[in-house]
């Protein structure tokens, strides 16, 4: 199994409908899948697509970072959830 070293993000639906480029909530309905958001690039990136509407799934295998970024989102006025997963098992 080879290590994930950046941040893996999967989003459902991702391709954008017209005039959807000019909308700052542009994922609205969506959701995204961040590996490695409870920090870094992958927090910010989260951060970005629950400001843009998506209810993001931070996904990480430190637990507790992971519960604290998604409640840092929520507190942001986001949708997100914590979700324990360690992808090298």
């Amino acid at each position: 199994v080879l290590p994930i070293s950046r941040p893996l993000i999967h989003i459902l639906d991702i391709q954008p409908h017209k005039g959807e480029m000019d909308n700052p909530k542009q994922h609205e309905g969506r959701v995204a899948l961040i590996t490695g958001a409870a920090s870094g690039i992958g927090l910010q990136i989260a951060r970005d697509l629950a400001q843009q509407g998506a209810t993001v799934c931070i996904v990480d295998r430190n637990g507790p970072a992971a519960e604290q970024a998604a409640e840092a989102i929520r507190s942001e006025g986001g949708q997100a959830l914590a979700l324990v997963l360690d992808l090298a098992d």
